[in-house]
C-alpha cells in the first residue's frame, strides 16, 4: 500500500518463514525466523550502494541473458542478494555496503569460482 505495507498469501498457518524484500530504489534487505500469523514485521529499507554490470561469456564475450548474480557478504551477518542479467547481459541491484564476493550462473555457464 502507500504506507509500503504488504501481505504473503498462502503460507502456512504458524509455520516459521523468511522474507527478502526488493525494491529498485534500496538495499534488498532480509528478515529471518517470521512465525506466520505472528505480530506484523517491520523491515526497514536503506538505500545502500548501486551495482550493476554485465556478464558475458569467457572468450567469446557473447552477453548472457536471463543468468543469476548472487552476492554474498563476506563479513557478518553474511547476508546475500541476487539479480537477473536481461537479454543483453547488464544487470543492477542496489546492496548494503559491505565486502562482497559474487558468482553468475546460466543455463549453460557458471562463474569458476566466487570472486
Amino acid at each position: 500500500g502507500a504506507s509500503g505495507g504488504f501481505s504473503v498469501p498462502n503460507l502456512p498457518m504458524n509455520g516459521r518463514v523468511a522474507l527478502k524484500v526488493l525494491h529498485d530504489a534500496y538495499a534488498q534487505e532480509g528478515v529471518a525466523d517470521l512465525v506466520v500469523g505472528g505480530a506484523p514485521a517491520e523491515v526497514q529499507l536503506i538505500e545502500g550502494v548501486r551495482v550493476y554490470g554485465s556478464v558475458v561469456t569467457r572468450g567469446a564475450e557473447a552477453p548472457v541473458g536471463n543468468a543469476i548474480i548472487e552476492f554474498k557478504n563476506a563479513q557478518p551477518p553474511y547476508d546475500t542478494g541476487a539479480a537477473r542479467t536481461a537479454i543483453d547481459g547488464e544487470f543492477a541491484l542496489r546492496l548494503k555496503p559491505g565486502v562482497y564476493v559474487y558468482r553468475a550462473e546460466g543455463a549453460d555457464y557458471v562463474s569458476a569460482a566466487w570472486e
